[in-house]
């Protein structure tokens, strides 16, 4: 098959949806299929423009011009890079979801949609974006030919307004993470560095310790802006020195954080689908995360973290204190059982599944039955 994914950005931008896109496309890639990212020609909050052309591995990657309504990227010359496409797969709600959606008769392409938690990260224009879900995503999806939901809670919102919605939970790749030799109440926070992710949560939650031993590191993409902002805030805290600060750290950078911490924290208001909370686990870190959807999902029954409410900083303070006294035997036995929990995310099976369903939308469109796909069957 020829594979096209639309993203609103890709390598060398670093995020959760491009993770799944890099990760979906290399071992499709790897399969036989001819896989390609159209994407937008900057990252988030950069003025820097990216070349035109460009791969990753087998995967080749065409960025788009775009104008920037900042919550909506308008992008129309994405429609000159499906032409060759069997099947289109959009991740993430946004122009090019609608734009694709609202083409069909035009382009005749099978698309399928990716939720990514949706348009409901943060609570920022919550009223128009409930009137953008509830009216015109309810009238676009129904053209998709199949909507993914990326885990239960987008299940549950997306099968509301449209019935072709299906359950595909995003994955990872565990073998790539190890268990190294942890450092003594270390804790780390991995992703954008945006209103929703409530980093300053974290900050006013370990100020409440500033007395203890620890050591704090907050890693990813300076999303909105908000570094400047966490660094004042470090000082008026007395934190200064006991946090850190890694800017778009690479991959290897990160597996190298996840391996020497040993706990993972988030006060994360909204996830669609942790992947970074996901990883953490498989390199042991055991998990202080906020109580939501996303993350109890992934937590599960496994007994492997801790649940917390961050807008309680006094209790979520106590909670860190006490963890930070538990001894070696018991963090050892919950980082196998993270390491354990995470291998129920790993892609394994899922790209057959993913196959499957592109197989069966291109035979929709054809109205042709197909059974495996060519690379399925390797």
């Amino acid at each position: 098959m020829k594979i096209v994914h639309a993203a609103n950005h890709f390598s060398p931008c670093l995020g959760g949806i491009e993770k799944v896109v890099k990760d979906t496309g290399m071992l499709l890639a790897e399969r036989g299929h001819e896989v390609s990212v159209v994407c937008l020609d900057r990252c988030a909050n950069s003025g820097e423009k990216l070349p035109e052309k460009g791969a990753v591995g087998k995967i080749k990657i065409w960025r788009i011009p775009f104008i920037d309504l900042k919550y909506y990227k308008v992008a129309p010359a994405i429609l000159g890079k499906i032409k060759d496409a069997d099947i289109v797969h959009v991740h993430g709600i946004g122009f090019m979801s609608d734009f694709l959606l609202a083409t069909k008769p035009l382009h005749k392409k099978p698309v399928v949609v990716s939720t990514h938690g949706g348009v409901f990260h943060t609570e920022s224009l919550s009223s128009a974006k409930k009137i953008y879900f509830s009216t015109f995503q309810r009238a676009l999806l129904k053209m998709a030919d199949k909507v993914i939901a990326v885990s239960r809670n987008d299940l549950k919102l997306f099968s509301g307004i449209c019935k072709n919605t299906v359950l595909f939970e995003n994955g990872i790749s565990p073998q790539e993470f190890t268990i190294g030799k942890k450092k003594p109440n270390s804790f780390l926070f991995v992703g954008r560095f945006s209103s929703n992710k409530r980093v300053g949560l974290l900050l006013e939650a370990f100020s409440r310790l500033r007395k203890e031993s620890f050591a704090l590191t907050v890693a990813g993409n300076d999303w909105e802006g908000l570094l400047s902002e966490y660094l004042k805030k470090n000082v008026l805290l007395g934190i200064d020195t006991k946090v850190k600060y890694v800017v778009n750290p690479s991959d290897e950078e990160l597996k190298g954080l996840y391996a020497s911490h040993e706990f993972f924290v988030s006060a994360s208001q909204y996830e669609g689908f942790g992947i970074s909370l996901a990883e953490a686990m498989a390199s042991g870190c055991i998990p202080m995360v906020q109580d939501n959807e996303g993350h109890k999902e992934i937590i599960g029954d496994s007994e492997c973290g801790i649940l917390l409410d961050y807008t309680d900083m006094k209790g979520s303070a106590e909670a860190i204190g006490k963890v930070m006294l538990w001894g070696p035997m018991r963090k050892r036995h919950l980082r196998e059982n993270c390491a354990l929990r995470a291998k129920d995310f790993a892609w394994g099976g899922k790209i057959t599944e993913l196959e499957k369903i592109y197989s069966d939308a291109i035979g929709k469109k054809t109205g042709v039955k197909t059974g495996k796909s060519k690379g399925a069957e390797k």
